[in-house]
């Protein structure tokens, strides 16, 4: 599976990463996962989304409609894309509002954070770096 999932801060922040050829099947084991995650947590529960190391993604709206959560958890916080194709970040953005998440964009690990921070001042600073 091209996927791995760790807290970036415990209960806090989700560090989800995808990559290389990532399928349908992929993100239909990937989505649950961080839903549980997500639960786990103390609300605001964010993402990082780690996009960098993509290859290939699926960009049927329609068939990622069938895989993805359809109801935003109530604990979800923001997510924030790392890195990926252009296409791709275009793309997160179409998701982003058809699934109604929060969403910003970074180049980097420190400006996803520092992202993080600016709209949650509930994280501790010194457990994101």
């Amino acid at each position: 599976m091209p996927y791995e999932i760790r807290w970036h801060q415990d209960k806090r922040i989700i560090h989800g990463r995808l990559y290389g050829v990532v399928t349908l099947d992929d993100l239909s084991q990937w989505t649950p996962e961080i839903l549980r995650y997500v639960q786990m947590g103390d609300a605001p529960v964010h993402l990082l989304a780690d996009l960098h190391d993509i290859e290939k993604f699926p960009m049927s709206i329609s068939a990622l409609k069938s895989v993805l959560q359809r109801e935003v958890d109530p604990k979800m916080g923001w997510v924030v894309t790392l890195g990926g194709p252009s296409a791709l970040m275009t793309f997160s953005y179409v998701l982003a509002r058809l699934f109604k998440v929060n969403l910003r964009v970074a180049d980097t690990m420190s400006e996803a954070v520092s992202a993080l921070q600016s709209v949650d001042p509930t994280l501790n600073p010194a457990e994101t770096a």
